[in-house]
């Protein structure tokens, strides 16, 4: 499984890939929304996508707005916050496979992506 990992602050997206590769999956980093856009349009690879909520440039949920509007589908798509409830909106919610408190979370984390694991592959579509 192939996940791509998002989020602004060096240590966390260090911190979140070690774990990533530790759990068995391979990964590729961004450090903005902009650059995971630019990849989720370019590699169409990636079976699960976790991402900060809070980033310079565009945050997680407008990345996830702009994935809404640009593709068929979207693989499931775990969001990272220091605080969830800054996704208020139920309708913006439901886009997300998971809201996480971060920090911590490591064995939620791990068991978000083992549910993902045991789905079909989810491979993010450009529209036609």
């Amino acid at each position: 499984m192939k996940i791509l990992i998002i989020d602004d602050e060096p240590f966390m997206l260090s911190s979140l890939k070690d774990l990533i590769v530790g759990l068995g999956y391979h990964c590729e980093t961004a450090n903005n929304g902009k650059r995971a856009f630019e990849l989720l349009k370019n590699k169409n690879s990636f079976d699960a996508i976790i991402c900060d909520f809070n980033m310079p440039e565009m945050t997680g949920l407008e990345l996830r707005l702009k994935l809404r509007d640009e593709f068929d589908s979207c693989p499931p798509f775990i969001l990272l916050s220091g605080d969830i409830s800054q996704v208020k909106d139920d309708e913006h919610r439901q886009l997300f496979y998971s809201l996480l408190q971060k920090p911590g979370g490591v064995n939620l984390l791990r068991d978000k992506l083992r549910e993902i694991e045991g789905f079909s592959n989810h491979p993010i579509s450009k529209c036609s």
